[in-house]
């Protein structure tokens, strides 16, 4: 994950196209093969929860030995 802080906005990569998102806080690069973002603005920030559970999740997926592997064991 990285974080690129902007003049209005705050843009947060998600290194991982495989974590599930069903809030839909994730809000661009769906094309991306390997990563994805949320862009959040002073008065938008996602839902705290679903945040947190996405966090987890992609730390749940590099736990096991991060998206590109778990992409081969799918296929």
């Amino acid at each position: 994950m990285r974080v690129l802080a902007a003049k209005d906005h705050v843009n947060i990569f998600i290194y991982d196209p495989v974590v599930p998102d069903p809030a839909g806080i994730i809000n661009q690069g769906y094309e991306n093969q390997t990563a994805r973002s949320i862009q959040v603005t002073k008065d938008n920030f996602p839902n705290e929860d679903a945040f947190i559970a996405l966090i987890r999740d992609v730390v749940s997926n590099n736990e096991k030995g991060g998206w590109r592997t778990l992409s081969k064991s799918v296929r």
